[in-house]
């Protein structure tokens, strides 16, 4: 209605500086220095609000990276690889004055810090054994995850703080025969073990195995290009600090007509959640061939139907929901639910012609907590895009249009309320372009919701951007 969104404002300031370096033809190293810095007002907390009160929160969060790699070749069969990587991620919130039903001093804050630091190893031997060929990759990792948070501002007092260690080790190989059977048998040991400040602790331990089949049964002939592939893989998710942790209260107001409603969310920390194990079955065909249209175009295409089967599932749900006149308040935790399933299907198709372009992506999925055999409304519903661009100037120019869609949600179930809201679908027309001026130099410009449509996400509480752009400049010295 041309009316402002309050606090819907942000500044971001972001530095990314990446340099390789080959000492040797086969060694390369390379490192990267990330920065962000985000500012942005918070949301209504305390008391009743309406539209034109305006945040009791200044945001500010400041994430640091740090990752070096190393790869070295020992022959043309083996090789080594190194990743390593520390980030820190400070999250500031400072209470600003004259914020009704606060407790707390204007100037009090709530922080959090995560700090990460880990490292990945591998290992690739290629070998031929009679008449077939190996690809051997096996490796390991470590990561350590630390958070240290302190509320000052609103809620309850306090300082939490955990870590959470966790890794493993893994082996596969990758054996082709003749170049129409390709099998992936895999196997992974994974472990974790994570502990709050309180002493409450978390651990577990599994092996994980996965495997791949894949055949190409045309030789020649326009199904040349055509694979079709099944697969199987257990999956280890491990409880994260927050979910045992971190507690508090919000309250988000809107203006509805004359009315305004209050809903406010009470959310309790869970220090006995247990791993979430998945066994994820695939079945899928790919599709590739070039000179369709014209010589030297190609075309890619995949189908994909997959189906997760868990156990212990961690999900958010809503433990009591209680609503007096216009406000309701909603307690959730963190849980691990037991059986639930989720399956879907996926598909993608680029095109290229070189100075032409199109093609498209979607998805749809569903998921049910089969212990009550109501919805899982943290399943995202079906969305996709198509695309379509050119290219001129001998490529350095590029200019395409994007079109994006998501379905509506109806939430049901244990946890409602708990992502978002129910929803209704939506589509947007975004735009696209780069331009080369010379070598190394690189000029992108991206337009989102040309046509400044106002929607919401279902995993969203506030309404999406309307139209918004960034241009950016990428040099390379």
């Amino acid at each position: 209605k041309g009316n402002e969104v309050l606090n819907s404002g942000s500044q971001i300031t972001g530095f990314l500086g990446k340099t390789e370096w080959r000492p040797t033809e086969n060694l390369d190293i390379g490192l990267t220095l990330n920065r962000n810095q985000t500012a942005y007002m918070g949301s209504n907390v305390f008391g009743r609000a309406n539209y034109r009160q305006d945040s009791d929160f200044k945001n500010d969060i400041t994430d640091d990276s740090v990752s070096a790699s190393v790869n070295y070749a020992l022959s043309d069969d083996l090789d080594f690889e190194i990743d390593t990587f520390w980030s820190r991620t400070e999250s500031l919130e400072t209470l600003r004055a004259n914020r009704r039903g606060s407790r707390a001093r204007p100037g009090d804050f709530n922080k959090r810090i995560t700090t990460s630091y880990g490292f990945t190893g591998t290992s690739n031997y290629l070998r031929d054994i009679a008449t077939t060929e190996h690809f051997i990759t096996a490796g390991g990792s470590f990561v350590n995850n630390d958070l240290d948070s302190r509320t000052q501002a609103g809620g309850t007092p306090g300082e939490t703080s955990g870590e959470r260690i966790s890794w493993g080790f893994f082996i596969q190989d990758q054996i082709n025969y003749r170049n129409w059977l390709e099998v992936i048998p895999g196997i992974r040991f994974e472990a974790f073990d994570a502990e709050t400040k309180d002493g409450v602790a978390v651990d577990g331990h599994a092996l994980l195995p996965k495997l791949t089949i894949a055949v190409k049964p045309f030789e020649d002939g326009a199904g040349r290009g055509t694979q079709f592939y099944t697969s199987y893989a257990r999956g280890l998710r491990a409880p994260r600090l927050q979910e045992m942790q971190m507690a508090g209260t919000q309250t988000q107001s809107r203006k509805r007509g004359r009315n305004t409603t209050t809903t406010t969310t009470i959310t309790l920390a869970n220090p006995n959640l247990k791993p979430e194990f998945a066994d994820t079955y695939e079945l899928g065909l790919r599709y590739q061939a070039g000179d369709i249209l014209r010589e030297g175009d190609f075309l890619k295409a995949s189908a994909a139907y997959y189906n997760q089967q868990f156990r212990d599932r961690i999900e958010d749900v809503t433990i009591s929901s209680r609503k007096v006149r216009r406000t309701t308040t909603n307690t959730r935790q963190t849980q691990n639910i037991g059986k639930a399933e989720i399956s879907g299907v996926e598909l993608k198709l680029d095109y290229d012609a070189g100075t032409f372009f199109a093609g498209g992506n979607a998805a749809f999925s569903e998921g049910k907590n089969k212990q009550t055999g109501k919805a899982l409304n943290s399943v995202r519903p079906a969305n996709g895009t198509v695309y379509a661009g050119t290219r001129f100037l001998d490529n350095r120019m590029t200019f395409g249009t994007e079109a994006e869609f998501f379905s509506g949600k109806t939430e049901e179930g244990d946890n409602k309320g708990v992502v978002g809201e129910s929803s209704d679908g939506s589509g947007l027309v975004n735009l696209f372009g780069s331009y080369i001026p010379k070598d190394g130099m690189t000029i992108d410009l991206r337009v989102n919701n040309v046509l400044n449509r106002g929607y919401r996400r279902f995993d969203q509480i506030d309404q999406g951007q309307g139209l918004n752009g960034k241009l950016t400049l990428r040099l390379e010295l």
